[in-house]
């Protein structure tokens, strides 16, 4: 389960332009210049937070769903990438 958290983490642009409909490239290059995650979103951090949340949590309950997943470790992982993700968006903020 670790492997998946931080494998998510890692692919956070990914994840910000899948919610946000803002291409990574143009993601990256506004960040280049100085943007926060929320800010190259065009959205605010909470705003963010949510969307970013509802995408995983949608994911994790479909492990649990098919059995590859027990709930308590879809617990765990929501809570740490929850916390991952806020301190992420706190960068430049």
């Amino acid at each position: 389960m670790k492997s998946y958290l931080a494998e998510r983490l890692d692919r956070i642009i990914h994840d910000v332009s899948a919610v946000s409909n803002i291409e990574a490239a143009d993601l990256m290059k506004r960040l280049a210049q100085g943007e926060n995650l929320a800010q190259a979103a065009e959205t605010d951090s909470d705003s963010l937070l949510y969307q970013l949340l509802a995408q995983a949590n949608e994911n994790m309950n479909a492990f649990v769903t098919a059995g590859s997943v027990s709930e308590d470790d879809a617990a765990v992982f929501k809570t740490d990438y929850a916390a991952g993700v806020s301190k992420l968006l706190s960068v430049n903020e």
